[in-house]
């Protein structure tokens, strides 16, 4: 018997509640949903991941993500997708360069680039902020990542490292 939709936003609100309290002392938001932008409730997708600068660099962020990977493959889950645009404190948005070292980051586990071309328009030097359009046209919304949990577990759990 097929779970139904109800039956798979409940076991993801499952996953997300443990790591949350897991990780409250290092004040983690997670925000997470299944079914978004697709008829497939076995899609997971991360709007948000955040840590508060004073907790990030400490392994915490990729701790929450390994974890969060394995528990929606154990569910059942068939892919994860996320947009790698993290919260900005500050209202002048982020570099190139510090969008592409997320973009590597969620490589590492095992995400793939639907468009690995758009990297090569980003200027490292130039700031960005989230859908932002003043930038020559150029939307940081197109940077859309995916992981294959299938593929994922066939490679014994791992990304690219």
């Amino acid at each position: 018997m097929e779970k139904e939709k109800k039956e798979w936003a409940e076991d993801l609100e499952d996953i997300r509640v443990r790591l949350r309290d897991k990780y409250y002392r290092n004040d983690l938001y997670l925000d997470v949903e299944c079914g978004f932008g697709t008829t497939e409730p076995e899609v997971v997708t991360i709007h948000a991941l955040y840590l508060p600068p004073e907790e990030r660099g400490k392994g915490i962020g990729t701790a929450v993500m390994k974890e969060l990977i394995e528990e929606c493959q154990k569910a059942g889950f068939f892919a994860i997708q996320l947009e790698a645009f993290p919260k900005v404190e500050d209202e002048d948005g982020m570099s190139g360069e510090e969008i592409k070292d997320l973009v590597h980051w969620y490589e590492s586990l095992g995400f793939e680039l639907d468009d690995p071309s758009v990297l090569e328009e980003i200027d490292d030097e130039e700031k960005y902020i989230y859908n932002d359009f003043t930038n020559e046209g150029w939307s940081v919304s197109r940077l859309w990542l995916a992981l294959d949990l299938v593929e994922w577990w066939e490679n014994g759990g791992r990304g690219d490292q």
